[in-house]
């Protein structure tokens, strides 16, 4: 394998955000249904193992379906910038912590309940793994969301002289 710029783990952060797309999207089926690419490549490309990742337009087209840049936001961090809202929604970016908060521990509470429900009889199947794996990657997509709000304000003050 080639030596690659980056550390192993921006790598992985870009499957693991290709992941949660693919979820959002409704899994390799309906992902492969609104793309170029069949339900094995995309599987292919969100693993960890393969060295394959998804295409661009790819990406395009399933950010655009789950109305989220997951993947966009995950490359914007790791080029050293964070993405912001343009036009119309970025004017309209609401700071409310205590509703960051309390939407953010619903999440967490959704995930922790999968949890428990799939360890209540000692057997942990696919399906209830799948959930956990889906209650988890919401908690992570609002928790990125949230930094990504936050990281506006701030933005916005330290640009209004305020710190």
């Amino acid at each position: 394998m080639t030596a690659r710029m980056h550390p192993q783990a921006a790598y992985l952060a870009l499957k693991a955000a290709a992941r949660r797309l693919v979820e959002r999207a409704g899994g390799l089926e309906a992902s492969a249904s609104i793309t170029r690419v069949n339900k094995t490549t995309i599987g292919a490309c969100t693993q960890a193992t393969h060295e394959w990742h998804l295409a661009a337009d790819v990406i395009l087209d399933l950010e655009a379906e789950v109305g989220d840049p997951i993947v966009t936001r995950q490359l914007a961090r790791h080029a050293g910038y964070e993405l912001v809202p343009i036009g119309e929604q970025q004017a309209t970016v609401v700071l409310d912590p205590t509703h960051m908060v309390a939407k953010l521990t619903g999440s967490v509470g959704d995930f922790a309940k999968s949890v428990v429900e799939m360890d209540e009889d000692g057997v942990r199947e696919a399906h209830e793994l799948k959930r956990c794996i889906a209650e988890v990657a919401e908690v992570i997509d609002r928790a990125n969301r949230y930094q990504d709000m936050l990281q506006v304000h701030l933005a916005r003050l330290n640009g209004s002289g305020q710190e």
